[in-house]
């Protein structure tokens, strides 16, 4: 008579052991993996050069290209599934002097987008001309109550990083004080890899200035990091536009 169980075996959990043949605790096991990261993190950056001596060789690549752009390359250590790491830093020198400032607002608002300095100011007689890319700009903010407006195109400025939201400040009411520091500031966002890249300085900087504005934006990330999910900045590279990738120390 044949049995009416079946008898399945799985194969044993496999779990980390210590030198004696002991498993590890689970808290030694986190603290073993994060203490590897950071080994790997100080290997990597024994290997790079400081900063004020990768500037020269990076400019050298550049000679007679004083508009060349200097680009910033930082890896973190990411916890997978957490809000990725984005923010607006005030660089100490910024890169563009021109900003093209879209601003979707009417009557004192709009008056007052106009006066700070922003480029394109109106109202939904702007939409079409969004779209169609008649209109070039590098940021877009609108008042409280354009704000149905302009959700219209959202899933054309989205992809793009360029919808306002309150979060980022560029939903608001006081459009005179947002346009000024939209002109003055600098967005930057990791991507799917866990990268932060950004144009960060041009080759006619003084490497002061470009030490300065790679400073500011390497604290700003640490700053911007929650404190429970601490992300760790692993290495850092900067690059030219025709140059190689030097991965810098000691920052």
């Amino acid at each position: 008579m044949q049995s009416l169980f079946r008898v399945t075996r799985t194969a044993p959990t496999i779990r980390p052991v210590s030198a004696l043949g002991t498993p590890l605790p689970t808290g030694l096991r986190s603290y073993r993996i994060r203490n590897t990261k950071k080994k790997k993190v100080e290997d990597e950056e024994s290997k790079g050069l400081l900063i004020e001596d990768a500037i020269p060789i990076l400019k050298a690549f550049e000679v007679g290209r004083p508009q060349a752009t200097v680009e910033l390359h930082v890896q973190l250590f990411h916890d997978r599934g957490s809000a990725p790491v984005r923010g607006t830093c005030l660089l100490p020198r910024a890169i563009k002097n021109e900003v093209r400032v879209l601003v979707f607002a009417e009557g004192e608002p709009a008056k007052a987008a106009q006066e700070a300095g922003a480029t394109y100011v109106g109202g939904a007689e702007l939409l079409p001309q969004v779209v169609d890319g008649t209109i070039q700009f590098d940021k877009c903010l609108c008042s409280l109550d354009m704000m149905p407006t302009v959700a219209r195109i959202a899933r054309f400025l989205g992809p793009k990083g360029l919808m306002p939201t309150k979060n980022k400040g560029t939903v608001t009411n006081d459009l005179g004080n947002a346009v000024r520091h939209a002109i003055n500031t600098f967005d930057y966002r990791m991507n799917k890899s866990a990268i932060v890249n950004c144009p960060i300085a041009k080759c006619g900087f003084t490497p002061q200035e470009i030490a300065g504005n790679v400073s500011s934006v390497l604290n700003h990330i640490r700053a911007n990091t929650p404190k429970t999910k601490k992300a760790l900045i692993g290495t850092v590279h900067l690059s030219t536009t025709h140059g190689p990738s030097v991965p810098i120390r000691g920052l």
